[in-house]
């Protein structure tokens, strides 16, 4: 059984450790930070990454990533491209484009990238899922938190976080 642990937390837009408790239930206190307004939960809920996909197998994205068909992978592919059209009135002209998709899961978003000319990586806390991509796909795809993967600054044109900031 995975198991998630409470950590007491700074407001994580000013840092400050002052608060106002909102609402205190048996799982959850909702706090407003006394500096600066946000709302958050303290104590946050952590869970340890070796423990993590035994949550996540029952997600239907992660239901849906370990059984992907061939739709979904060009469907991936397509978005990507539109995407990236989108992307390319905010960069300055290249031929060759990085991206890193944090959150990547199996690396379809990576892979739909490589496929079209871009380099690209992922990282996910999710180590099945991670395994499962690199056989998959051939592409290069770390089982760590973003925090300890120390990618270079400025490395990419793109950093993707599609379905983790609510997660966050």
């Amino acid at each position: 059984m995975c198991m998630s642990i409470l950590k007491e937390i700074n407001c994580n837009s000013c840092g400050s450790q002052q608060y106002h408790t909102l609402t205190d239930d048996k799982e959850f206190r909702v706090v407003k930070c006394a500096d600066c307004g946000l709302i958050y939960v303290n104590p946050m809920p952590f869970i340890p990454q070796d423990t993590f996909h035994e949550i996540s197998s029952d997600f239907y994205y992660t239901d849906v990533q370990e059984n992907l068909e061939a739709e979904k992978i060009d469907h991936t592919i397509k978005t990507f491209e539109q995407q990236a059209q989108e992307w390319s009135a905010f960069l300055p002209a290249s031929d060759k484009r990085s991206l890193l998709d944090v959150g990547c899961g199996t690396g379809l978003f990576v892979n739909a990238a490589k496929e079209l000319g871009w380099s690209a990586c992922g990282c996910d806390v999710d180590k099945p899922l991670v395994e499962l991509g690199r056989n998959r796909f051939d592409i290069e795809l770390s089982h760590a938190d973003l925090h300890d993967c120390h990618y270079a600054d400025e490395n990419f044109d793109v950093v993707n976080l599609k379905y983790v900031l609510e997660h966050l």
